[in-house]
């Protein structure tokens, strides 16, 4: 992007502004601006179990009011059909006051698209609503087995033809949200092929246990009890197919897990060097000090190499280049360790009051922690990438 203008639009040939259109960073900025003056005041509501859902609920609709869940949406579907990139920045924005917000700015927006190609009628009943951020959605897919043995997963579901519905039994243990959510998406397998289905959570026979204090999201473990869904609310997700793994496309929830690590070590490094600016040592900013300069200059370009990685990997998803997919498993791990690392650094120069929680720093790295986990842990997205570079060994082992 060229430079526009004198003054701060300058800024947008270097950094942050680098592999932005024009409209993506006015998007961006507008985004931040709301993040940093509503939500960051009130960050602390996000993570108190004992208000965290009326607050998510209230951002939720307010962020919904900004079009951000339709960005990456098709227009045809209700949305603004912006590229995959736009939807990348707004979780990253997001995520940089509260990760598990951020987590449901990416599955607002990627949960209508699943459902609207794959159980059209829950997009016709529940889509307008969950875009609007009247409606939350959270997904469940992990089962007791884990998360790196799809394949391998029971069989939860079956079909009554004498009632013409699907008949759940069996449990999800983690659901990102799901403590809290208005409307649940799970992911499970009839006859060793995957399924989604779409429920409210007082359906009958379908009871769930808060785990607040898992991931970044409040979440939930879920158990089936002869859970009985009408036949239009579920379809068939073509993931594993008998038991074998057949999805080749490139992992856009992991990569935009890795947009939320980027998010979250940004604003650890923002805060850590105004707090620095400000904090004093012989009457000089400690953040005069050469060392702690050093430090910055380090994290720094850890934070725009991964920002520049998240830019290439978006970029070659959309252009539907062949090493899309390699990409997508490498920027999620290389983005969510470098974030782990960094957010641990800045506590450290926080010195002792990185670990109170007024100051909320500490949360940056329980963030990164959370994130470094979900979608897959680092080394399994690395193992898939070594999977793709085409080195030997067993078959793909991640959807």
């Amino acid at each position: 992007m060229g430079v526009i203008g004198g003054g701060a639009e300058a800024n947008k040939t270097g950094g942050e502004g680098y592999g932005y259109t024009e409209d993506e960073w006015i998007f961006k900025m507008n985004l931040r601006e709301f993040c940093e003056k509503e939500m960051k005041p009130r960050w602390k509501e996000l993570y108190d179990p004992a208000t965290q859902d009326a607050a998510y609920h209230e951002f939720l609709k307010k962020l919904g009011d900004m079009d951000v869940f339709r960005v990456f949406v098709p227009e045809q579907l209700g949305g603004i059909g912006m590229r995959f990139t736009t939807m990348m920045l707004c979780v990253e924005e997001v995520s940089r006051v509260c990760g598990g917000l951020g987590i449901h700015t990416m599955m607002q927006g990627m949960n209508v698209k699943a459902m609207a190609g794959i159980v059209p009628a829950s997009f016709k009943k529940w889509g307008a609503g969950i875009l609007s951020g009247d409606i939350l959605c959270a997904g469940a897919s992990c089962s007791p087995e884990g998360q790196s043995n799809y394949a391998e997963q029971a069989c939860i579901g079956t079909f009554d033809e004498a009632t013409d519905e699907w008949v759940l039994n069996g449990v999800k243990q983690y659901s990102s949200g799901g403590a809290m959510c208005d409307l649940l998406r799970i992911m499970g397998m009839v006859d060793g092929t995957t399924y989604h289905w779409y429920l409210t959570p007082d359906t009958p026979g379908l009871s769930r246990t808060a785990n607040v204090e898992l991931g970044c999201s409040p979440s939930a473990s879920w158990v089936m009890r002869d859970v009985r869904i009408p036949k239009e609310m579920g379809g068939l997700c073509p993931s594993v197919q008998n038991r074998t793994i057949v999805s080749t496309g490139y992992d856009a929830f992991a990569m935009s897990v890795a947009a939320m690590a980027l998010g979250a070590m940004s604003a650890a490094l923002d805060e850590t060097i105004e707090y620095l600016t400000n904090r004093t040592h012989d009457f000089k900013p400690v953040a005069s000090i050469s060392a702690v300069q050093y430090k910055f200059g380090i994290m720094s370009a850890r934070v725009e190499a991964c920002r520049s990685f998240v830019i290439k990997a978006t970029d070659l998803c959309e252009a539907g280049h062949v090493d899309a997919v390699k990409y997508s498993r490498m920027v999620k791990g290389f983005v969510c360790d470098t974030a782990r690392d960094i957010c641990n650094e800045c506590i450290q120069m926080w010195g002792n009051v990185g670990y109170d929680s007024e100051t909320g720093i500490a949360r940056h790295l329980w963030d990164a922690i959370g994130l470094g986990i979900g979608c897959g842990t680092s080394d399994l997205h690395y193992r898939e990438a070594a999977y793709d570079m085409g080195l030997l060994g067993a078959p793909r082992i991640l959807p």
